[in-house]
């Protein structure tokens, strides 16, 4: 909803200036992810009755045209797997699911890499593509097929699996650690009573934990809880009550395990450690697409973007070229300004 919009609601942008970026940010989405995109009215005609509002329109129209002859293939190398049918095994409305749902995406758009995102049983798909990472945030039910395919899928090619929580335990029979040994290849054991809300405050030093500032830390009490008992996993964060974040090293891939829901830092500390290519590091909104960048800033200041070759680059909004040959981006930039770049390899 623009500006315009005068309806009580809980969410609108609050200026012509946040309205044109943020309908930027949407074409910027779009040309990241290779989709479609229109526009809705709302309240009859007044949410884009604007003529600034209806010119930015016509020319963001006259950039995704050219598009069309331009790839916009993903050049995603994180795979989010989000499985609708274990959300009927929790109660929705706790806030752990917040955490691994709406909330996840938020930190997944702001770790620094494009991510492409799946449902579960995608995984079982043949023309998949291979990605470094793998993100499991709710692959909690009993599933034998579901798992097998999982297991084909990501043991291999030195690919790092991200698992969240309670991977593989709910199941007909309560619930089974065994199930999480196997799927995840890590040792757990369940907490029946629980943790308190708190952090998990003794941290070791790794690259996985190389993006956090604190601790991972929760702010409501969990219950079941986990934590890892495998004596041939490294520890990365622990308190009193648990170890809630470990990973454990094999020939061919590498298992990540976190009682809580990831926010940006570890998954850039993850990232990292994937050997993923990320392009901003200031935790503001990136995407990318093989022949186009878009950033919207959370913050003010300088921005620095890498790019994963040489290429010639041109900013969209404003036609200008910011560069031949070139590798890095550096721009100042206000807090919520968008910025499009279209990369000529």
């Amino acid at each position: 909803r623009t500006h315009l919009f005068a309806g009580l609601v809980n969410y609108r942008t609050e200026t012509i200036g946040e309205t044109l970026a943020t309908m930027r940010r949407s074409v910027g989405h779009s040309l990241t992810r290779g989709t479609g995109l229109w526009y809705f009215l709302l309240a009859g005609n007044t949410t884009f009755h604007d003529q600034q509002i209806m010119a930015d329109i016509a020319h963001m129209k006259v950039i995704c045209d050219k598009a069309i002859q331009h790839n916009r293939a993903p050049a995603a190398e994180v795979a989010v797997f989000a499985d609708e049918a274990s959300m009927h095994l929790y109660d929705t409305k706790h806030p752990m699911a917040a955490a691994l749902g709406i909330q996840l995406l938020d930190e997944l758009a702001r770790a620094g890499a494009p991510y492409d995102l799946y449902l579960l049983e995608d995984i079982a798909n043949a023309a998949l593509p291979d990605y470094r990472v793998y993100v499991f945030p709710n692959a909690f039910r009993q599933d034998a097929t579901l798992h097998a395919a999982i297991k084909r899928k990501v043991r291999r090619n030195g690919a790092t699996v991200l698992w969240t929580y309670a991977p593989g335990f709910a199941g007909t029979d309560g619930g089974d650690v065994a199930r999480m040994a196997e799927l995840t290849g890590i040792q757990i054991d369940c907490l029946p009573k629980g943790i308190p809300a708190g952090s998990l405050n003794e941290m070791k030093r790794h690259p996985i934990t190389s993006g956090l500032t604190t601790p991972p830390a929760c702010a409501f009490s969990l219950a079941p809880a986990f934590t890892v008992v495998d004596k041939r996993a490294t520890v990365l964060a622990r308190n009193k009550a648990c170890a809630g974040l470990a990973v454990r090293e094999f020939p061919a891939w590498r298992s990540v395990y976190s009682l809580l829901a990831p926010d940006r830092e570890l998954l850039l500390g993850v990232y990292r450690y994937a050997g993923v290519h990320v392009y901003c590091d200031t935790f503001d909104t990136v995407g990318a697409s093989r022949d186009y960048l878009m950033i919207h800033t959370a913050s003010a200041g300088p921005k620095t973007l890498r790019l994963p070759q040489k290429c010639d680059v041109t900013e969209q909004i404003s036609g200008k070229v910011v560069g031949k040959g070139i590798d890095t981006i550096h721009e100042t930039l206000p807090k919520g300004e968008t910025r499009i770049y279209r990369l000529a390899h």
